[in-house]
C-alpha cells in the first residue's frame, strides 16, 4: 500500500494576432505548478520511500491559420505537453499484472516526460455542421515513460525514462449531412482515420531494442451514422471502430 497525492495549480494566457486579412496567429502560454507525493516502504523491508516532486512548468502553444475563403483554411500548430508518472508507476513494490501474466515493479526515480507536438492541417467547411480535414502530425518525446523488461526475465517488468521517442502520421476527418438524399435530412455520417508510425530510442548498450511506442496503434478508424430529431429530443447512432 501507499499514501499519495497530486495537487495542481494552473493558469493560462492567450491572444489572437490578426497579421493580415487572411493570416491569423493564436498564441498562448500555460503555467502549471504540480506537486506529486507518494509515501511507502520497500517491499519486505522497513526502508521508507518518499517521492516528492514539486515542479513548475511553462507550456507554449501557437496556432497559425491562413484562410483561403470563408469555408477553407490551412492550419499550422505547435504545442508542448507533459506526461507525468502514475502512482502505480512510482510505487516501490511488486504487483501482478494478470493481463500480461507477469510481475511489475514500480520505479520511484522515473520523472515526467515532455512532448513537442507539431501539426499541419487543411480544413474545409462546406455547410453548417459539415467539415472535412486532412493533415499530418509529428510528436517528439523527451524522457518518455516506457514499460521495459527487468533484467532478462520476460515475466518481470518495470518502468523507466528512455532516451527519446517520436510518433508521426497522417489523419483525415469528415462530417457530412445526408440531407441531399430524400428523407435523410436528419441523418449524418462522421469518419476519422489515422495512420501512425512511432519509435522509441533507447540508450546505446541497453538490453531493449528500438521499437514502436508501447500501446501505440499503427492505425485507427472510427465511423458513425447519426440520426438526430430535435423536435422529439431523440438521437440514435451506429458506430464502428478498429
Amino acid at each position: 500500500s501507499y499514501t499519495a497525492s497530486n495537487h495542481q495549480l494552473a493558469g493560462y494566457l492567450s491572444a489572437r494576432f490578426p497579421l493580415t486579412a487572411r493570416l491569423n496567429l493564436y498564441s498562448g502560454i500555460r503555467i502549471e505548478k504540480n506537486k506529486q507525493t507518494l509515501s511507502s516502504y520497500r517491499q519486505g523491508s522497513t526502508i521508507k520511500v518518499d517521492v516528492d516532486r514539486d515542479t513548475i512548468n511553462i507550456f507554449p502553444s501557437a496556432n497559425l491559420t491562413y484562410s483561403f475563403s470563408d469555408k477553407s483554411l490551412l492550419r499550422l500548430a505547435y504545442g508542448m505537453t507533459v506526461n507525468r508518472p502514475e502512482f502505480r508507476e512510482i510505487a516501490p513494490f511488486y504487483y501482478v499484472d494478470f493481463e500480461m501474466n507477469a510481475g511489475v515493479y514500480g520505479a520511484p526515480d522515473i520523472k515526467q516526460a515532455y512532448i513537442h507536438n507539431y501539426d499541419i492541417r487543411y480544413e474545409i467547411y462546406p455547410a453548417t455542421g459539415e467539415t472535412f480535414s486532412i493533415g499530418a502530425f509529428y510528436k517528439h518525446f523527451i524522457d518518455p515513460i516506457e514499460q521495459v523488461i527487468l533484467g532478462n526475465s520476460p515475466a518481470q517488468y518495470s518502468y523507466e525514462n528512455v532516451k527519446s521517442a517520436y510518433s508521426a502520421g497522417i489523419e483525415a476527418e469528415a462530417r457530412k449531412s445526408l440531407g441531399f438524399i430524400g428523407g435523410m435530412d436528419k441523418f449524418s455520417i462522421v469518419m476519422n482515420a489515422s495512420w501512425i508510425k512511432s519509435q522509441v530510442h533507447f540508450t546505446p548498450g541497453s538490453l531493449s531494442r528500438n521499437r514502436p511506442l508501447e500501446g501505440q496503434s499503427p492505425y485507427i478508424v472510427n465511423l458513425g451514422l447519426y440520426y438526430q430529431n430535435d423536435n422529439k429530443g431523440m438521437m440514435f447512432s451506429a458506430l464502428y471502430n478498429v
